[in-house]
């Protein structure tokens, strides 16, 4: 498993983009505000000879899937995510608004739901979905066991001494 990672828009999220040998390829966390940004993503993908499979999205908090409509318009791929966060979409504008990032248009709507335990398959490489709601009510991890990697968008942990 190759992953690239792209920082992207003032809060500066990772995006990352995830391919093995197959060419296979998934994006996480659609965060590409600027034209720059999502230029990059895409000479990146194009330049690789990559075929995205997935825009899967950790939750859906503004700055991890600023990029989601990009994503949709250039590649046909409409966003995965977890259900219980599909609210924030309702909110996105506003949001930036108030941190004074220059997003107004209308967000990508989700096109499949995240669940617990479901496999996610690209090319050789296998997630496993794990729900770890607390930063948002609907955020969600993808474990590549095979690798050893977790991909964890902003998992907030307790930890008691």
């Amino acid at each position: 498993m190759t992953i690239k990672i792209f920082i992207s828009n003032p809060i500066q999220e990772n995006t990352y983009l995830v391919y093995d040998e197959t060419k296979e390829a998934v994006i996480i966390d659609a965060g590409m505000l600027f034209d720059n940004e999502k230029a990059k993503v895409k000479q990146f993908i194009e330049d690789n000879e990559l075929k995205l499979k997935y825009v899967l999205n950790t939750h859906l908090h503004l700055d991890h899937q600023f990029g989601n409509k990009y994503m949709f318009d250039t590649f046909g791929l409409a966003p995965v995510a977890g259900k219980e966060d599909e609210f924030l979409l309702r909110t996105v504008n506003a949001s930036a608004a108030m941190f004074g990032i220059p997003y107004t248009e209308a967000p990508q709507p989700v096109g499949n739901y995240l669940s617990e335990d479901e496999v996610i398959t690209f090319g050789n490489t296998t997630f496993k979905v794990l729900f770890t709601p607390g930063h948002s009510p609907g955020h969600y991890c993808f474990y590549d066991e095979k690798d050893g990697v977790v991909f964890v968008g902003v998992v907030i942990l307790n930890c008691y001494i």
